[in-house]
Protein backbone atom coordinates (compact mmCIF):
# COMPACT_ATOMS: atom_id res chain seq x y z
CA UNK A 1 0.00 0.00 0.00
CA UNK A 2 1.52 3.53 -0.96
CA UNK A 3 0.69 5.28 2.44
CA UNK A 4 2.06 8.37 4.25
CA UNK A 5 1.74 8.14 7.95
CA UNK A 6 2.54 11.43 9.59
CA UNK A 7 3.81 11.23 12.94
CA UNK A 8 6.11 13.21 15.46
CA UNK A 9 5.68 16.88 14.84
CA UNK A 10 3.85 16.77 11.69
CA UNK A 11 1.84 14.81 13.35
CA UNK A 12 0.93 17.41 15.81
CA UNK A 13 0.81 19.82 13.38
CA UNK A 14 -2.08 17.81 11.45
CA UNK A 15 -3.85 17.23 14.79
CA UNK A 16 -3.23 21.38 15.43
CA UNK A 17 -4.58 22.60 11.88
CA UNK A 18 -7.75 20.33 11.66
CA UNK A 19 -9.97 20.48 15.46
CA UNK A 20 -12.30 17.86 15.50
CA UNK A 21 -15.12 20.14 14.55
CA UNK A 22 -14.69 19.60 10.84
CA UNK A 23 -14.53 16.45 10.78
CA UNK A 24 -11.58 16.25 8.69
CA UNK A 25 -9.85 13.41 10.58
CA UNK A 26 -11.66 10.22 11.37
CA UNK A 27 -10.15 7.10 13.61
CA UNK A 28 -8.70 4.13 11.95
CA UNK A 29 -10.59 1.47 13.71
CA UNK A 30 -8.85 -1.31 12.28
CA UNK A 31 -5.35 -2.51 12.71
CA UNK A 32 -2.37 -1.50 10.02
CA UNK A 33 0.61 -3.54 9.38
CA UNK A 34 3.82 -1.61 8.68
CA UNK A 35 5.59 -4.02 6.39
CA UNK A 36 2.54 -3.71 4.00
CA UNK A 37 3.41 0.11 3.32
CA UNK A 38 5.04 2.08 1.48
CA UNK A 39 5.38 5.70 0.94
CA UNK A 40 6.73 7.08 -2.84
CA UNK A 41 8.20 10.14 -4.06
CA UNK A 42 4.86 10.50 -5.91
CA UNK A 43 2.62 10.23 -3.08
CA UNK A 44 4.71 12.46 -1.01
CA UNK A 45 4.71 15.39 -3.72
CA UNK A 46 1.09 15.23 -4.21
CA UNK A 47 0.40 15.71 -0.62
CA UNK A 48 0.33 19.62 -0.20
CA UNK A 49 1.90 19.92 3.93
CA UNK A 50 2.67 23.47 3.77
CA UNK A 51 -1.77 24.22 3.46
CA UNK A 52 -2.35 22.36 7.12
CA UNK A 53 0.82 24.66 8.86
CA UNK A 54 3.43 21.56 8.48
CA UNK A 55 6.78 22.31 8.37
CA UNK A 56 9.84 21.10 7.00
CA UNK A 57 10.97 18.35 7.44
CA UNK A 58 7.87 15.87 6.94
CA UNK A 59 7.78 13.18 9.89
CA UNK A 60 6.48 10.11 8.60
CA UNK A 61 6.70 6.23 9.50
CA UNK A 62 7.66 3.32 7.70
CA UNK A 63 8.21 -0.19 8.09
CA UNK A 64 12.20 -0.82 7.17
CA UNK A 65 15.04 1.19 6.79
CA UNK A 66 14.80 -0.51 3.17
CA UNK A 67 11.29 1.37 2.74
CA UNK A 68 12.83 4.75 3.94
CA UNK A 69 12.07 7.51 1.47
CA UNK A 70 15.00 10.04 1.00
CA UNK A 71 15.02 12.90 0.52
CA UNK A 72 16.47 16.50 2.55
CA UNK A 73 12.35 17.18 3.32
CA UNK A 74 11.27 14.12 4.76
CA UNK A 75 12.23 12.19 8.49
CA UNK A 76 11.56 9.05 8.82
CA UNK A 77 11.13 7.06 12.08
CA UNK A 78 10.45 3.30 12.84
CA UNK A 79 7.83 3.21 15.22
CA UNK A 80 9.37 -0.76 16.75
CA UNK A 81 6.05 -2.56 16.12
CA UNK A 82 5.18 -4.97 13.37
CA UNK A 83 1.84 -3.70 13.58
CA UNK A 84 -0.07 -0.39 14.48
CA UNK A 85 -3.19 -1.71 16.59
CA UNK A 86 -6.73 -0.41 15.84
CA UNK A 87 -7.66 2.76 16.86
CA UNK A 88 -4.21 4.59 17.41
CA UNK A 89 -4.01 6.25 13.35
CA UNK A 90 -6.51 8.85 12.22
CA UNK A 91 -7.24 9.22 8.50
CA UNK A 92 -6.68 12.10 7.02
CA UNK A 93 -6.77 11.46 3.28
CA UNK A 94 -7.58 7.69 1.59
CA UNK A 95 -3.86 7.38 1.64
CA UNK A 96 -2.60 9.74 4.45
CA UNK A 97 -2.76 8.64 8.38
CA UNK A 98 -2.09 10.63 11.14
CA UNK A 99 -0.33 9.57 14.40
CA UNK A 100 -3.37 10.03 16.76
CA UNK A 101 -3.22 12.08 20.27
CA UNK A 102 -1.64 9.18 22.52
CA UNK A 103 0.90 7.98 20.01
CA UNK A 104 1.80 11.41 19.10
CA UNK A 105 1.92 12.12 22.85
CA UNK A 106 4.32 9.27 23.41
CA UNK A 107 6.48 10.44 20.29
CA UNK A 108 7.10 13.79 21.18
CA UNK A 109 7.94 12.66 24.75
CA UNK A 110 11.17 11.75 22.96
CA UNK A 111 12.05 15.52 21.42
CA UNK A 112 10.56 17.32 24.56
CA UNK A 113 11.95 18.16 28.33
CA UNK A 114 10.13 17.62 31.42
CA UNK A 115 8.56 20.98 31.35
CA UNK A 116 7.51 20.42 27.28
CA UNK A 117 5.85 17.44 27.75
CA UNK A 118 3.54 18.38 30.57
CA UNK A 119 2.74 21.50 28.49
CA UNK A 120 1.67 18.84 25.70
CA UNK A 121 -0.56 16.97 27.80
CA UNK A 122 -2.46 19.75 28.96
CA UNK A 123 -2.72 20.89 25.86
CA UNK A 124 -4.24 17.44 24.20
CA UNK A 125 -5.95 16.45 27.38
CA UNK A 126 -7.64 20.15 27.68
CA UNK A 127 -10.02 21.93 25.59
CA UNK A 128 -8.16 24.24 23.48
CA UNK A 129 -5.63 23.64 20.94
CA UNK A 130 -2.47 26.10 19.55
CA UNK A 131 -2.44 26.58 15.81
CA UNK A 132 0.07 24.56 13.92
CA UNK A 133 1.62 27.39 12.25
CA UNK A 134 4.25 29.12 14.96
CA UNK A 135 1.90 31.93 16.19
CA UNK A 136 0.42 33.44 19.46
CA UNK A 137 -3.38 32.51 20.56
CA UNK A 138 -5.57 29.21 20.59
CA UNK A 139 -8.87 27.78 19.54
CA UNK A 140 -11.48 25.77 21.57
CA UNK A 141 -12.37 21.71 20.55
CA UNK A 142 -12.75 19.29 22.88
CA UNK A 143 -10.34 17.15 23.96
CA UNK A 144 -8.52 14.93 21.90
CA UNK A 145 -7.60 12.55 24.48
CA UNK A 146 -7.40 11.69 28.31
CA UNK A 147 -4.79 10.43 30.53
CA UNK A 148 -6.59 7.42 30.79
CA UNK A 149 -6.26 6.79 26.77
CA UNK A 150 -2.35 7.47 26.64
CA UNK A 151 -1.75 5.27 29.57
CA UNK A 152 -3.95 2.29 27.66
CA UNK A 153 -1.87 3.36 24.21
CA UNK A 154 1.61 3.31 26.43
CA UNK A 155 0.63 -0.09 27.74
CA UNK A 156 -0.07 -1.98 24.23
CA UNK A 157 3.49 -0.41 23.05
CA UNK A 158 4.63 -2.16 25.78
CA UNK A 159 8.72 -1.67 25.60
CA UNK A 160 8.95 0.83 22.54
CA UNK A 161 11.02 3.72 22.95
CA UNK A 162 9.47 6.53 23.96
CA UNK A 163 6.76 4.51 26.14
CA UNK A 164 9.01 5.16 29.99
CA UNK A 165 9.40 8.61 29.07
CA UNK A 166 6.02 9.37 27.93
CA UNK A 167 4.36 7.41 31.57
CA UNK A 168 6.12 9.52 33.79
CA UNK A 169 5.72 12.41 32.07
CA UNK A 170 1.66 11.68 32.83
CA UNK A 171 1.88 12.23 36.62
CA UNK A 172 2.40 16.23 36.13
CA UNK A 173 -0.49 16.47 33.42
CA UNK A 174 -4.29 17.56 34.30
CA UNK A 175 -6.94 17.18 32.62
CA UNK A 176 -9.52 20.35 31.85
CA UNK A 177 -7.17 23.21 30.87
CA UNK A 178 -9.26 25.22 28.84
CA UNK A 179 -6.27 27.82 27.60
CA UNK A 180 -2.66 28.13 27.55
CA UNK A 181 -2.83 30.56 30.45
CA UNK A 182 -4.46 27.77 32.68
CA UNK A 183 -1.65 25.62 31.43
CA UNK A 184 1.02 27.63 32.21
CA UNK A 185 -0.31 28.00 35.91
CA UNK A 186 -1.34 24.83 36.36
CA UNK A 187 2.36 23.57 35.93
CA UNK A 188 3.82 26.30 37.93
CA UNK A 189 1.97 25.50 41.10
CA UNK A 190 2.12 21.79 40.20
CA UNK A 191 5.26 20.96 38.91
CA UNK A 192 8.12 20.21 41.70
CA UNK A 193 10.59 22.66 42.60
CA UNK A 194 13.27 20.33 41.04
CA UNK A 195 11.76 21.77 37.78
CA UNK A 196 11.35 25.08 39.16
CA UNK A 197 7.56 24.82 40.16
CA UNK A 198 6.07 25.55 43.69
CA UNK A 199 5.06 21.56 44.15
CA UNK A 200 2.14 22.10 45.71
CA UNK A 201 -0.58 19.42 45.43
CA UNK A 202 -2.87 18.54 42.32
CA UNK A 203 -5.11 20.86 41.59
CA UNK A 204 -8.21 20.34 39.43
CA UNK A 205 -8.96 22.48 36.64
CA UNK A 206 -12.27 23.84 35.83
CA UNK A 207 -13.94 21.49 38.90
CA UNK A 208 -17.88 21.69 38.80
CA UNK A 209 -19.03 22.96 41.88
CA UNK A 210 -22.95 22.06 42.44
CA UNK A 211 -24.93 24.98 44.07
CA UNK A 212 -27.29 24.67 46.90
CA UNK A 213 -30.60 26.25 46.53
CA UNK A 214 -29.61 29.72 47.83
CA UNK A 215 -26.22 29.79 46.04
CA UNK A 216 -28.32 28.51 43.11
CA UNK A 217 -30.69 31.70 43.42
CA UNK A 218 -27.53 34.18 43.54
CA UNK A 219 -26.88 33.04 40.20
CA UNK A 220 -29.83 31.31 38.19
CA UNK A 221 -27.70 28.28 37.95
CA UNK A 222 -27.45 25.06 39.43
CA UNK A 223 -23.98 24.58 39.34
CA UNK A 224 -20.57 26.75 38.42
CA UNK A 225 -17.04 26.10 37.38
CA UNK A 226 -13.41 27.07 38.93
CA UNK A 227 -10.55 27.79 36.86
CA UNK A 228 -8.03 25.85 39.35
CA UNK A 229 -8.91 24.35 42.32
CA UNK A 230 -8.16 22.14 45.07
CA UNK A 231 -11.97 21.15 45.97
CA UNK A 232 -11.11 19.22 49.48
CA UNK A 233 -9.98 22.78 50.56
CA UNK A 234 -12.64 24.71 49.32
CA UNK A 235 -10.00 26.77 47.40
CA UNK A 236 -9.60 28.01 43.95
CA UNK A 237 -7.54 30.37 41.34
CA UNK A 238 -10.04 32.43 38.68
CA UNK A 239 -8.45 33.39 35.81
CA UNK A 240 -9.22 36.84 35.10
CA UNK A 241 -9.68 36.89 31.01
CA UNK A 242 -12.05 38.48 28.59
CA UNK A 243 -12.31 35.23 26.93
CA UNK A 244 -13.84 34.06 29.97
CA UNK A 245 -15.45 36.57 32.43
CA UNK A 246 -16.73 39.00 30.23
CA UNK A 247 -20.06 39.67 31.78
CA UNK A 248 -18.95 41.39 35.39
CA UNK A 249 -22.08 41.08 36.66
CA UNK A 250 -22.65 37.66 36.38
CA UNK A 251 -19.20 36.99 37.39
CA UNK A 252 -19.65 38.84 41.19
CA UNK A 253 -23.25 36.83 41.29
CA UNK A 254 -20.96 33.60 40.82
CA UNK A 255 -18.13 34.58 43.41
CA UNK A 256 -21.16 35.67 45.77
CA UNK A 257 -22.83 32.11 45.20
CA UNK A 258 -19.06 30.78 45.96
CA UNK A 259 -18.62 32.39 48.90
CA UNK A 260 -21.43 31.37 50.25
CA UNK A 261 -20.38 27.88 49.72
CA UNK A 262 -17.56 28.62 51.45
CA UNK A 263 -15.17 28.86 48.81
CA UNK A 264 -12.14 30.67 48.93
CA UNK A 265 -11.19 32.12 45.36
CA UNK A 266 -8.37 34.74 44.79
CA UNK A 267 -7.86 36.15 41.15
CA UNK A 268 -5.21 36.49 38.95
CA UNK A 269 -5.03 38.24 35.36
CA UNK A 270 -2.47 38.08 32.54
CA UNK A 271 -0.29 40.64 33.94
CA UNK A 272 0.22 39.27 37.66
CA UNK A 273 2.04 36.11 35.48
CA UNK A 274 3.61 37.66 33.37
CA UNK A 275 6.73 38.12 35.79
CA UNK A 276 7.63 36.08 38.61
CA UNK A 277 7.33 38.84 41.13
CA UNK A 278 4.26 39.21 40.71
CA UNK A 279 2.96 35.74 40.28
CA UNK A 280 4.75 34.71 44.16
CA UNK A 281 2.72 37.70 45.33
CA UNK A 282 -0.63 36.29 44.69
CA UNK A 283 0.79 32.72 45.26
CA UNK A 284 1.78 33.89 48.65
CA UNK A 285 -1.69 34.56 49.64
CA UNK A 286 -2.68 30.91 49.69
CA UNK A 287 0.56 29.40 49.32
CA UNK A 288 -0.09 27.94 53.49
CA UNK A 289 -3.21 26.62 53.33
CA UNK A 290 -2.12 24.05 49.96
CA UNK A 291 0.14 20.83 51.13
CA UNK A 292 3.14 20.10 49.42
CA UNK A 293 5.10 16.47 48.80
CA UNK A 294 6.55 15.22 51.80
CA UNK A 295 10.34 16.49 51.57
CA UNK A 296 9.59 19.72 49.90
CA UNK A 297 12.59 22.15 49.19
CA UNK A 298 11.39 25.46 47.66
CA UNK A 299 13.10 26.29 44.55
CA UNK A 300 15.08 29.52 44.14
CA UNK A 301 13.77 32.15 42.64
CA UNK A 302 15.88 31.87 39.86
CA UNK A 303 14.62 28.66 38.97
CA UNK A 304 11.56 29.38 39.29
CA UNK A 305 11.72 32.36 37.13
CA UNK A 306 13.08 30.38 34.34
CA UNK A 307 10.41 28.11 34.37
CA UNK A 308 7.87 30.53 34.28
CA UNK A 309 9.71 31.70 30.87
CA UNK A 310 9.95 28.26 29.55
CA UNK A 311 6.37 27.71 30.30
CA UNK A 312 5.80 31.02 28.57
CA UNK A 313 7.66 30.03 25.59
CA UNK A 314 6.30 26.40 25.04
CA UNK A 315 2.30 27.84 25.22
CA UNK A 316 3.32 30.65 23.04
CA UNK A 317 1.37 32.35 25.42
CA UNK A 318 1.53 36.12 26.97
CA UNK A 319 3.39 37.20 23.45
CA UNK A 320 0.51 38.40 22.58
CA UNK A 321 -0.47 40.75 19.87
CA UNK A 322 1.38 43.47 21.30
CA UNK A 323 4.30 42.20 21.16
CA UNK A 324 4.39 40.95 17.38
CA UNK A 325 3.06 44.64 16.35
CA UNK A 326 5.37 47.18 18.70
CA UNK A 327 9.03 47.30 18.78
CA UNK A 328 8.74 48.44 22.90
CA UNK A 329 6.74 46.48 25.68
CA UNK A 330 3.14 47.67 25.35
CA UNK A 331 0.58 46.84 28.55
CA UNK A 332 -1.97 44.05 27.54
CA UNK A 333 -4.66 45.83 26.64
CA UNK A 334 -3.40 49.08 27.01
CA UNK A 335 -3.69 50.02 23.21
CA UNK A 336 -7.27 49.51 21.49
CA UNK A 337 -5.74 47.11 18.16
CA UNK A 338 -8.92 46.12 15.82
CA UNK A 339 -8.48 43.43 13.31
Amino acid sequence: MDRIILSHNSALAALRALPPQTGRLTRVEEPLRLAEIRTSAKTLAAFHSEALGIGSPLHILSATSAARPRGAGVTSHRLGLYEIPAGLLWRLEPNVYVCGPELTFIQMAMQLGPVGRSVLGHELCGAYSQFARMISGFYDRPPLTTLADIRRVADLMGGVRGVGIARKALRWVREGSRSPMETVVSNMLFLPSSEGGYGFAAPTLNHRVTLDDAASAITGTSCCYVDMSWPELRLGIEYDSSAWHADAEKDRRRREALAHMDWSIYSIQLDDVRGFVSLDRMVGLFAERVPRARGWQPASTAEQDQLLRRLFTSTRCGLGLERMLFGAPVKHGSIGIHL
